[in-house]
């Protein structure tokens, strides 16, 4: 076996040439094979286990096998303790799905270490055919028929030519013991009909149905390529990309032909459901500003795009003080400061990425932050406040652009909407002596 893992590792390009391995391991039969493999291969690596917390002293009996066969093989050993059933509560979700958002959430928090390259789950055989069938009676398309890739994204699964049998004997003639989870026995959850029910008549019918169906898989995702190519010809022509999103022209996209279909296969790369995505195409001929939403992205219908972009969280709640002396700032958005005298041939910078405004009209430290609802100012050459969201609404801002507008204040004025518009009451004056000239490089 360990000659047909280096193959089938080679063949799919699976093991990076820097950083180590992620090893998934649960401590069934499965991951533990490819731990062993992995360490007969001197492949760099270590092992990250999750304890669910769902089956009592039988998953800390799990953690601590995992810690054990770690130090047999020299590994380092990561543990993740995970609140499940409160996350399953508050979610109103399936154990199932709650528990791979879990896990797949903390292995993308260790991805971001530069030492770490992968994550290597043990999916095999079985598990491509299982995952086939349910997909297929879910009605998914053909990205959920091709069933489980050896890789996707920074998962790897280099298990993937081998089946449940020859992984469960290979560790038996090599006498490594492995743990068996006993919620893999019960008929409750569908993955688990489909492996102790449909599988073995399909192996009466058709003994030889994992490489039959193993060559389907190859077809489907060779087929998969070529569609996707042609969904990513058709969106060419109608996308509009900047620096924070996708546009897509809503009269353009309609002139398409199955303009629906092409917006379903591209949406699911985002995340989006079929569901969802016909709401969407629905919205087409609506009003603006209704909102869509996968796990990962945003699309806003406005007046004349759709308009798609990652959600990123947290990121209204972002305040930075300036103090008076801070000559630049890099982040969130690239600021300049400059204080200047008025004097016999001083200019005033134009454009809306200049504010110059009175300084001893503004009171230290200033603050960056995003918009919030209520905000208003007094829109330089005005008399009168005008809240924000009219002010957006007269320059037919869409949502998202108005959802990355920063304001610039003073104690409890806006100075400045910044790449916008100034205050009227920091305006220079006549009267004024020094100014503060704010240049912004980078939105």
């Amino acid at each position: 076996m360990l000659q047909a893992f280096r193959e089938f590792a080679e063949e799919h390009h699976l093991i990076p040439n820097k950083g180590r391995v992620i090893l998934a391991v649960s401590g069934g039969a499965d991951s533990v094979v490819m731990a062993h493999l992995f360490h007969q291969a001197n492949i760099p690596c270590i092992i990250a286990h999750c304890n669910f917390q769902l089956r009592g002293s039988e998953s800390d009996k799990d953690e601590n096998f995992v810690k054990e066969l770690g130090t047999h093989y020299g590994m380092e050993v990561l543990v993740k303790r995970f609140d499940t059933a409160a996350e399953v509560e508050e979610r109103k979700e399936s154990v199932q799905m709650v528990a791979r958002d879990l896990r797949f959430q903390w292995f993308d928090e260790l991805l971001k270490n530069d030492a770490f390259s992968v994550v290597a789950a043990g999916h095999h055989q079985d598990d491509q055919v299982e995952t086939f069938f349910i997909n297929l009676l879910r009605g998914s398309g053909i990205s959920g028929l091709r069933s489980i890739l050896p890789r996707q994204n920074d998962v790897i699964h280099p298990l993937l030519f081998a089946s449940r049998k020859q992984i469960e004997d290979y560790a038996r003639l090599n006498h490594l013991p492995f743990r068996h989870d006993r919620s893999n026995d019960t008929l409750k959850y569908q993955r688990n009909k489909v492996r102790h029910e449909l599988q073995p008549v399909l192996e009466r019918l058709a003994p030889g149905y994992r490489e039959v169906l193993g060559k389907t898989f190859r077809h489907l995702r060779d087929a998969e390529k070529v569609l996707n190519s042609c969904v990513d010809s058709r969106m060419s022509q109608v996308i509009q990309p900047d620096k924070h999103a996708q546009r897509i022209e809503k009269q353009s996209l309609l002139k398409m032909k199955h303009p629906g279909e092409v917006m379903r296969l591209w949406l699911q790369r985002y995340g989006f459901h079929e569901a969802t995505t016909s709401k969407i195409m629905e919205s087409l001929k609506g009003p603006s500003g209704k909102q869509f939403f996968s796990s990962s992205h945003r699309l806003t219908a406005d007046r004349e795009h759709l308009i798609l972009e990652p959600v990123s969280a947290g990121d209204t709640e972002q305040e930075v003080l300036i103090e008076e002396n801070t000559c630049q700032l890099n982040a969130p958005v690239i600021l300049r400061f400059l204080k200047q005298p008025i004097s016999p041939g001083f200019v005033m910078k134009q454009g809306s990425d200049t504010a110059t405004v009175d300084l001893e009209m503004l009171q230290f430290p200033l603050r960056l932050r995003r918009w919030r609802r209520g905000d208003a100012f007094v829109p330089l050459g005005m008399t009168g406040s005008k809240k924000l969201s009219d002010y957006f609404t007269d320059l037919k801002m869409p949502v998202p652009d108005k959802e990355r507008v920063w304001l610039l204040t003073s104690g409890d004025d806006i100075v400045w909407v910044v790449g916008h518009r100034i205050d009227h009451r920091y305006r220079v004056t006549e009267k004024t002596r020094q100014v503060l000239q704010i240049e912004l490089f980078e939105k």
